[in-house]
């Protein structure tokens, strides 16, 4: 996320009135590239991180139904009647 702030910034500048429009126009296609880069980057990221915690949810999930199912056996009958 600090990347995010240091292209913005970078974006702000090139915005120089004294600066030629093909300069800008060039400082414009290196920053859209790092945009891309960094947009790209935290998508393949968020992704990586929604799985990892989907997984953990499942094991947790699993385990937790297992507990339960064992603790529900060990119970004497007359306790559900």
């Amino acid at each position: 996320m600090p990347s995010v702030a240091v292209i913005m910034g970078e974006v702000v500048g090139a915005f120089d009135p004294n600066k030629i429009e093909e300069d800008i126009a060039e400082l414009m296609k290196g920053l859209m590239r790092g945009i891309l880069i960094i947009s790209f980057s935290l998508w393949i990221i968020g992704y990586i991180y929604y799985s990892f915690f989907q997984h953990v949810a499942e094991t947790i999930a699993i385990n937790l139904r297992g507990r339960y199912l064992r603790a529900l056996m060990v119970q004497e009958i007359a306790y559900f009647e």
